[in-house]
């Protein structure tokens, strides 16, 4: 099951543009609503990439100069009537129109359009049809069964998506044994799929953070009579039948070795964890090794499989979505280059060692970008969407420096606060020296402002600034 979805991302020409209001007279918006960058007021200024929730900007390194579509201005002006890649398309998937709002909210109303990340009060004005695709999930899946000794792909079976035990909707395979639920929220919530049959069923679960393709579904079949079980497990009908001189209670019911047994599946949940633990790591460093080549964006779960010479499904087994893998990916990179660590405070004081720790930090995330660039473009990534692997780094780093703040107030180093949020004010001005995303904005300015300043200065605070945190 393959499906591939693009989105064109361009500049959407917002009413409320937050490059506009970034970047100062360098970006401005002409009477018919097209935004335009000005190359001469904008040179050098790189940091405008990242005034634009969509991504739409990018940077002309020849030139030094932010860039984004702007419509084809110059030949609207020129008397063009329709942008170039209305005209060019073999397609017609794109359409320019001159509405008035009115007109445009009814034309999106009739043809299903919808507008990216509405929630940001932006107004774009660029419109898109089928955006669902693209911003929901699908689970999917293959049913197969062992019919006259072959494997046969399975039409007609029932399949049914439930989610904490309550049915969302049904579907039934098609002629090649697929099925899928679409429209999903890709919000990590756990699914149920079950699949029925007369050749019997099979249920997989799986946590929902992007879309998810099962794999093959292979029906079992229960066995229907106690024959059928003594033929198919002869070890359990013995038991059953109470017969072979095993150890029987009073009631001539069989009785089980419990500690034997015991150990026995001890001993295979060992050797099954042991195995998993393996595989995720096989599977993650497959992971880093593509992304540090060819970057996240370029590299997915088929390439991984391709790269450990398994099946994509085998990969699908440990890891639920492309989305899993990276996070575990993230979460090892930090406990590996990052880790979260209090430094000695007994030979230094309570602001030393908070000063230390951070810049420790600091150097760690500047060597990252330096020498590992995918890598460190993943972690950007994952701090920007907030990933569970990078905000639980977050939380890891908030915890020791307010460890470290407790140790202060307690040593009359620092005056008497909330060590927690006065952690989490000091992490957020600081956020510059160690949070890839921030660290890189700041890289790019290129400020005047010292680590050693900006750490100084939020140490300062601690001992005698004039605020007070207060939840």
């Amino acid at each position: 099951m393959v499906e591939t979805t693009y989105l064109p991302v361009m500049c959407n020409h917002c009413d409320d543009a937050p490059c506009m209001r970034y970047a100062g007279d360098a970006i401005r918006k002409r009477d018919d609503g097209i935004v335009i960058i000005d190359p001469e007021k904008a040179r050098g200024r790189k940091d405008i990439l990242g005034s634009c929730p969509y991504r739409a900007i990018v940077w002309n390194e020849e030139q030094q100069v932010p860039q984004t579509w702007i419509f084809d201005a110059h030949l609207l002006d020129q008397g063009w009537q329709r942008p170039r890649c209305q005209q060019s398309c073999p397609t017609e998937v794109f359409e320019a129109v001159k509405l008035d709002d009115a007109a445009m909210e009814r034309m999106a109303a009739t043809e299903g359009l919808k507008v990216q990340k509405p929630e940001l009060g932006t107004k774009p004005r660029v419109w898109y049809r089928g955006l669902e695709r693209w911003e929901t999930c699908f689970i999917g899946g293959s049913v197969s069964a062992d019919i006259a000794d072959a494997v046969e792909c399975l039409e007609g079976a029932e399949v049914t998506l439930s989610q904490g035990g309550k049915v969302l909707t049904t579907t039934v395979t098609d002629g090649f044994g697929d099925f899928r639920f679409d429209n999903l929220a890709g919000d990590g919530g756990m699914y149920r799929v079950e699949v029925a049959h007369a050749h019997g069923s099979v249920w997989r679960d799986c946590v929902l953070s992007e879309s998810v393709y099962l794999g093959e579904l292979r029906l079992t079949r229960l066995a229907e009579t106690k024959e059928e079980t003594a033929k198919a497990r002869p070890g359990i009908a013995h038991l059953v039948e109470g017969a072979g001189g095993g150890a029987a209670d009073s009631r001539g019911a069989p009785m089980l070795d419990s500690d034997n047994c015991r150990s026995d599946m001890t001993h295979r949940r060992t050797s099954r964890q042991e195995s998993r633990e393996t595989n995720v790591a096989r599977i993650l460093s497959a992971a880093e090794t593509l992304c540090a080549i060819y970057g996240s964006g370029k590299t997915n779960v088929c390439d991984i499989a391709t790269y450990l010479k398994m099946s994509p499904a085998n990969v699908y087994r440990f890891f639920p979505s492309k989305l899993a893998i990276y996070d575990g990916l993230v979460a090892r990179v930090l406990e590996d280059n990052f880790p979260v660590m209090q430094p000695d405070s007994g030979r230094f004081t309570s602001a030393e060692t908070l000063r230390e720790f951070m810049l420790g930090l600091h150097r760690r995330v500047l060597a990252l970008m330096r020498d590992e660039e995918k890598i460190f473009e993943l972690l950007t990534v994952a701090d920007d969407e907030r990933w569970p692997a990078f905000a639980a780094h977050a939380k890891r780093v908030v915890n020791v420096v307010a460890e470290l703040v407790e140790e202060g107030v307690r040593a009359q180093e620092f005056r008497q606060q909330d060590s927690l949020r006065a952690a989490e004010c000091l992490c957020a001005s600081t956020a510059a020296l160690w949070e890839p995303k921030a660290i890189q904005n700041l890289h790019l300015r290129r400020s005047l402002i010292t680590p050693e300043d900006l750490i100084s200065f939020s140490v300062e605070a601690l001992r005698n600034g004039p605020f007070q945190c207060r939840r």
